[in-house]
């Protein structure tokens, strides 16, 4: 695990799957390290999820290995709570910020807060949602206007419903009349992706990502790629 691969944004999973998942380590005995494999039985998200959230509240270390956090954490059920208490206030900086009382502040205040951590779009009310749940159970009090904003709907407000049954997502390659050349190098940056006898593949991404942005990116990228099927338009 690289240094930039280290760096993380708060949790934005379900909590109650972040803490099932810690108490199962720790009634198998928590592995040498924790990493994709160890979260095997769990979806590519589930895992990019979950790694994240350890990474944030320091259960484990650079190179994937469990702090001693982790280990006091995932021992027992019944000493879970006091443990994580501890855990929760030390990852988040807003408990320390002289501009919030997490004992009064305000809905606005604690979005602001976590925007701060370079956290927006869908992502905010997600890691807000999963902060209060962690809240709640390691009974810390905060304050009772607290609440995850509300995910934007689309334009005509209705959410969008998806298709039945299981859905296959085909990507087919650019026309040769594609012109990717026409993406403003101001504003995006392009990543050549070299493929053996053709021309480079590219991803292309927004300037300006803070660094934790920087590493969800790669990792919905890895599985993203994962998730689609190729199909040559020459069939």
């Amino acid at each position: 695990m690289t240094k930039e691969e280290f760096s993380a944004s708060p949790p934005y999973g379900t909590y109650s799957s972040f803490k099932s998942v810690v108490l199962d380590l720790g009634s198998k005995g928590l592995p040498h390290k924790i990493d994709r494999s160890t979260l095997a039985s769990r979806s590519g998200s589930d895992q990019s999820a979950l790694l994240n959230a350890f990474r944030w509240l320091k259960l484990i270390d650079k190179d994937g290995h469990p702090t001693k956090d982790m280990e006091d954490l995932s021992k027992s059920e019944e000493d879970y709570t006091a443990v994580f208490a501890n855990i929760i206030r030390k990852s988040y900086p807003l408990f320390t910020d002289d501009n919030l009382d997490v004992k009064k502040g305000t809905t606005a205040q604690l979005q602001s807060a976590f925007q701060s951590y370079g956290i927006s779009g869908s992502t905010l009310p997600k890691s807000i949602t999963f902060f209060l749940n962690a809240c709640k159970d390691a009974g810390i009090e905060v304050s009772a206007y607290f609440k995850a904003p509300r995910v934007t709907k689309s334009n005509n407000g209705a959410a969008k419903r998806k298709p039945k049954g299981k859905q296959k997502t085909v990507v087919t390659p650019l026309s040769s009349g594609t012109n990717t050349e026409m993406v403003d190098p101001d504003k995006y940056v392009t990543i050549p992706i070299p493929v053996f006898g053709h021309e480079d593949g590219k991803v292309i991404l927004p300037k300006g990502l803070s660094e934790a942005e920087w590493n969800t990116a790669k990792e919905m990228i890895e599985f993203i790629i994962g998730k689609y099927e190729y199909r040559n338009t020459n069939d």
